[in-house]
């Protein structure tokens, strides 16, 4: 512009005038793009922003919402079922809230788990294709987590950075599409873990101009479980929404004739599943994408991270069984649907079970789809009895600034202070051949009383690797009981030290929780009575190390 006005004063006074009407045009035009882009610009600038998180009593629930997040929410019109912020329904608005829970996946198995609103897989999310949504994502646990969502949208929304700290929230817009069965879960490092720890979900689009046939609708999400190694390949648990086998003694149901529909998706890190119906060859969308042409299947392979959106019909009424080919349904990926009769033929081997919830008068073939999610959360959500861990926003905020701010206690003079108000200038001095590592740790500091003893233990770089000839260094060490052991995490990879062992789980004693790589610390105080005690990593349960407490 300013060299369009420069050579206008080279010129004369006829260019002159052209140029105050050009001027004047472009002005206009500037002015109305911004004015059409300043909604754009805001919403974009609204994903970026990280804040506060508000406080969560997690015990009260939103009626009608199957979520288990505090009724302080339905202020902000925050859904998780994304039915419309605004009368007119152009914006869905969700809340999804991570969460630490303990809940069961099998008969008498309680696990730890992290979730997205307390449950494994989290809620179902359901749009129509070119919805507007808008999630707001909050973390209430003590590591860093995100909300990655698969379909199409920018990167400021693509959940990967940046990590939500703990007790802040972030706001995720995109616009829902393609039609099809994707997914949501969290993408934080290392991200298999993550995924494996429960922090995933279904999101199912809609089409917009066309409609699919009338069926009888269930979400089939594919999850694994590791009580002793997170990481490895293959998993001791293979889990259908989050629960082993809990379709054999609740079955599916649908009346004899209607179609069956099936959003299948496969959330493990491992191996592929090869989903399976039988007595019946189905129609199967590729990869879950309604903009492929379904084919035939008697088998369908979907891999980690993929889907698909299988239709069925059975020719005679009977109990049939679904599951994936393989190692997974013995471990868990086993389920039953229960064809009926729909004159309830009592000759018939599959008699409802359920309530009228489940069928009722109404059938898929009456000209509309039934959706059976909300039975199946409920399901869900009765099998595994999630017990929330209910940090709080100090608890929260202390982890966060821990989590962002320690790094290794690499003797800054900072750090030096702090040692030394702990009686110890020497935390980061290496012994690798003695059992400790501490200074002045029993000297009487002239009130008669001792100084505290302070122990750093490191975390070695490549310890997730399961042929590393050592994880925790010193692997063993001595300390007087009421001591402080400090834990540096050098290894790329999230670690834990708990007391007790991979065959026999936690013993109580302590524990360190979740450590961040690349040189987070985290401490615990041993009080202890005198003794050998091992301990491990909760996360790579090959990782092991051992203490002996003295008086």
């Amino acid at each position: 512009m300013s060299g369009f006005v420069s050579d206008n004063q080279k010129g004369n006074s006829g260019w002159g005038k052209i140029t105050v009407v050009v001027l004047a045009g472009m002005l206009l035009i500037t002015t109305l793009i911004i004015g059409i882009s300043l909604p754009l610009s805001k919403n974009s600038e609204l994903a970026r922003t990280t804040e506060a998180a508000t406080p969560i009593p997690i015990s009260t629930k939103i009626e009608g919402s199957g979520d288990n997040i505090s009724a302080a929410y339905a202020k902000d019109d925050f859904e998780v079922s994304g039915r419309p912020s605004s009368p007119d329904g152009t914006i869905k608005e969700v809340t999804l809230v991570a969460q630490e829970a303990e809940l069961e996946i099998a008969p008498g198995k309680v696990v730890k788990t992290w979730t997205f609103n307390g449950t494994v897989p989290g809620p179902v999310l359901r749009f129509t294709e070119g919805d507007n949504v808008r999630i707001k994502f909050i973390n209430k646990t003590p590591i860093p987590h995100t909300l990655h969502l698969h379909g199409n949208h920018d990167d400021v929304n693509d959940g990967v950075l940046p990590q939500v700290m703990p007790n802040q929230s972030y706001i995720y817009n995109i616009t829902a599409g393609p039609a099809g069965a994707l997914m949501y879960h969290c993408h934080a490092n290392p991200t298999s873990l993550h995924i494996r720890m429960g922090m995933y979900g279904a999101m199912i689009i809609d089409p917009k101009d066309k409609p699919m046939k009338p069926a009888r609708e269930f979400v089939v999400v594919m999850g694994e479980y590791d009580t002793k190694d997170m990481m490895k390949l293959d998993a001791e648990y293979y889990l259908i929404n989050g629960y082993a086998d809990q379709y054999m003694k609740n079955p599916l149901e649908a009346v004899n004739g209607e179609l069956v529909r099936m959003y299948v998706i496969n959330i493990g890190a491992g191996i592929p599943s090869q989903f399976h119906l039988h007595s019946t060859i189905f129609k199967a969308y590729p990869s879950g994408l309604l903009s492929n042409q379904p084919i035939d299947a008697q088998t369908i392979a979907v891999g980690p991270g993929d889907a698909t959106i299988v239709e069925a019909k059975w020719k005679y009424p009977g109990a049939y069984l679904f599951h994936s080919h393989g190692i997974q349904e013995e471990r868990g990926n086993m389920g039953e649907i229960h064809i009926l009769d729909n004159n309830n033929n009592q000759n018939s081997s599959a008699q409802p079970t359920a309530s009228s919830y489940i069928l009722n008068n109404t059938t898929a073939t009456a000209g509309k789809s039934i959706s059976m999610f909300d039975w199946q959360y409920e399901l869900q959500k009765k099998l595994q009895k999630p017990k929330i861990v209910d940090y709080t926003d100090a608890e929260l905020e202390g982890k966060g600034i821990a989590a962002a701010n320690m790094s290794a206690m690499h003797m800054s003079n900072e750090e030096e202070a702090t040692a030394a108000d702990h009686g110890n200038t020497g935390l980061n001095a290496s012994n690798n051949n003695s059992t400790t590592n501490q200074n002045n740790n029993n000297n009487d500091n002239g009130n008669g009383n001792a100084t505290k003893q302070i122990v750093s233990i490191s975390i070695v770089n490549g310890a997730s690797n399961p042929n590393s000839e050592q994880s925790y260094e010193p692997a063993v060490v001595t300390v007087k009981s009421g001591s402080t052991i400090v834990w540096t995490n050098n290894d790329s990879m999230m670690h834990t030290a708990t007391s007790g062992s991979s065959e026999s789980g936690p013993s109580g004693i302590f524990d360190t929780g979740v450590i961040q790589g690349s040189g987070k610390v985290a401490e615990a105080t041993i009080n202890a009575k005198p003794g050998s005690y091992g301990y491990y990593c909760s996360l790579h349960p090959y990782m092991k190390g051992q203490l002996t407490v003295t008086e």
